[in-house]
């Protein structure tokens, strides 16, 4: 079987398991198709890749599991073909009318929203290559690494940065004691 195979099926063009396990909140599945190698950056008909069904199913523990996979490389402002990037469809499921929802939907809570955002921000971070391994991490930026996320944020490979980015990191993070915030 392959994992990356997009779907052919009328009205799921270009979804992938992926995205379907995202969907499905099937956690134990998304967990599989990861460590199998699943590409995480395959976009479905409607331009909606990993991010923008995961604000859709907003469940903690997909959440998570993205955030484990130290995903680099999309963007999280990445708007769908409706213009929707992921952030927005978040707000939208979090306060819209309760007339527009679809049976079984359920209101994000404010926990999925803060991981959900936590998990934007690490992305935009480590594709700007500013994280930094724990291995290399001293008090000042455990506290600005806690803020965000805790030891989850720093991932396998985040140090091959170069000495500029190193340095431009640890003087915002000492001028202003922490993390800039995810607009």
């Amino acid at each position: 079987m392959d994992i990356d195979l997009p779907s052919k099926q009328a009205g799921y063009e270009g979804r992938t398991p992926i995205h379907d396990a995202i969907l499905w909140r099937n956690a134990a599945l998304l967990e599989l198709l990861l460590k199998k190698g699943a590409r995480y950056d395959a976009i479905d008909k409607n331009g909606s890749g990993i991010l923008h069904l995961a604000a859709q199913s907003a469940n903690l523990d997909v959440i998570e599991i993205l955030r484990d996979a130290c995903i680099r490389g999309l963007s999280p402002t990445q708007p769908n073909v409706a213009g929707d990037p992921p952030m927005k469809i978040l707000m939208a499921r979090m306060l819209g009318e309760e007339a527009r929802r679809q049976p079984g939907d359920t209101v994000p809570a404010y926990d999925e929203f803060l991981l959900f955002k936590q998990l934007l921000q690490e992305i935009q971070k480590r594709n700007l290559g500013l994280f930094r391994t724990r291995d290399h991490v001293d008090s000042v930026e455990d506290d600005a690494i806690s803020e965000i996320g805790g030891p989850k944020a720093a991932c396998v490979g985040d140090d091959n940065r170069t000495f500029e980015s190193n340095l431009a990191y640890m003087n915002t993070v000492l001028s202003t004691g922490s993390i800039g915030e995810f607009s």
